[in-house]
C-alpha cells in the first residue's frame, strides 16, 4: 500500500512486464492474481496522477476566481463614488494649457483659410477674361 505523505511528486508507472512466465511452484491461480496486482497498482497510480493535477486547477477555479470576481465588485464601488469624481476628473495644468493652445491654434487656421478663399476669390474676379485658365489653377482652401 502507498502512503500519500510519502508519495512523490513524480509519478513513475511500472509496466507489467511482456511475458510472464508461472512460477516454479506458482498455478495459474497465482499468476492471475500478480497480473492483477500490477493492474491495479498501474490504475492507482494513473488515478493519483489525475487528482494531484486536478486539485490545484480546482482550488484556481473555485477560490481564486471567486476571490476575483468580488474583489472587482469591490473595486468598482470604491471607484464609483461620487466625491471622487471631482479628483478623477481632474486635469493637470500643462494638459488644460495645452487644450487651450490648441483650440486658440484652430481658431487661427480657420480664419487664415477663410483668408485665402477670399484671395483666390479676388483674384479669379479680377482676372481678365483671357486668363480665367490661369485662375481656375488656384486652389480652393476648405
Amino acid at each position: 500500500m502507498h502512503d500519500i505523505n510519502q508519495a512523490p511528486s513524480i509519478i513513475h508507472l511500472t509496466e507489467p512486464p511482456s511475458l510472464l512466465r508461472p512460477l516454479e511452484r506458482g498455478t495459474e491461480y497465482q499468476t492471475e492474481i500478480i497480473v492483477m496486482k500490477l493492474l491495479l497498482q498501474s490504475y492507482y497510480d494513473i488515478v493519483r496522477k489525475n487528482v494531484q493535477d486536478l486539485v490545484p486547477k480546482a482550488i484556481m477555479h473555485f477560490l481564486v476566481n471567486d476571490i476575483r470576481r468580488d474583489l472587482l465588485g469591490i473595486f468598482i464601488k470604491k471607484l464609483y463614488r461620487e466625491s471622487l469624481f471631482e479628483e478623477l476628473l481632474w486635469e493637470h495644468d500643462d494638459d488644460v494649457l495645452k487644450r487651450k493652445q490648441t483650440g486658440e491654434m484652430f481658431l487661427i487656421l480657420q480664419q487664415a483659410i477663410q483668408t485665402l478663399d477670399k484671395v483666390v476669390a479676388d483674384v479669379s474676379s479680377t482676372t481678365p477674361s483671357s486668363d480665367t485658365n490661369d485662375a481656375s489653377i488656384l486652389p480652393r482652401f476648405h
